[in-house]
């Protein structure tokens, strides 16, 4: 049996089996003219993206054409369905193919809003050459984040994730991990670890602090 996953009319994508045939061949493909479903939801592009990443499944030649053509109907979608698509990627285990996609096809300036061209922002997001490691870091959108952000400055950082209409928490959180991680030792298990620890250092030292200010404001009151 051929696999593979439909990005069907409704807006939702279900896995399927059809046709007999090379049980490898696993793909993902619109269940209609691929030129008619992207029109309709330019966001169906980033959710292809996503379940290609998350199911390790090659879009098929048909629908990738088609979402090329129609990428730039992702400037009328709204800033928050298109961050939603984007984190929900970067949760997948295959984190790196979606971004890596994103860059191939000169996506990243629609889910990524800043002043530079697709081609400076893509530069700018590999030049770390730690996103290659995307996938060995803990499953946490302030971490994912904090390592594609890790050549902007910590400005640059918050005006773009505002306009991306993050959360102020998860911002602050970012920059920190931005600021006070060896990105390039998370390569290594060693780094890994350490990695691991600073982050529940941080969670720590978060929680002392607010638990030290609940009770400073309680002997206060009192």
């Amino acid at each position: 049996q051929t696999k593979s996953v439909e990005v069907r009319c409704d807006a939702t994508i279900k896995a399927c089996a059809e046709n007999q045939g090379n049980i490898n061949q696993e793909l993902i493909r619109t269940c209609g003219d691929p030129d008619i479903i992207f029109s309709e939801d330019p966001l169906r592009i980033l959710r292809a993206i996503r379940f290609k990443s998350r199911l390790n499944f090659t879009i098929e030649k048909s629908t990738f054409v088609g979402m090329r053509k129609h990428l730039h109907r992702l400037s009328i979608i709204s800033r928050e369905r298109i961050t939603d698509e984007f984190t929900k990627m970067l949760q997948t285990s295959d984190a790196y193919s979606a971004v890596k996609l994103l860059s191939n096809i000169e996506a990243l300036k629609y889910v990524i809003p800043c002043d530079l061209t697709e081609e400076e922002l893509s530069d700018r997001i590999w030049a770390s050459g730690v996103i290659d490691s995307l996938d060995f870091v803990p499953k946490n959108i302030e971490i994912q984040l904090s390592r594609i952000f890790l050549m902007f400055t910590d400005k640059e950082t918050e005006d773009i994730l505002k306009k991306m209409r993050v959360s102020n928490d998860i911002i602050k959180e970012v920059i920190w991990y931005k600021n006070h991680s060896d990105h390039r030792a998370i390569r290594t298990m060693n780094g890994l670890r350490k990695f691991m620890y600073d982050c529940e250092k941080s969670i720590i030292l978060n929680l002392y602090s607010s638990n030290f200010s609940s009770l400073i404001s309680l002997k206060l009151s009192l």
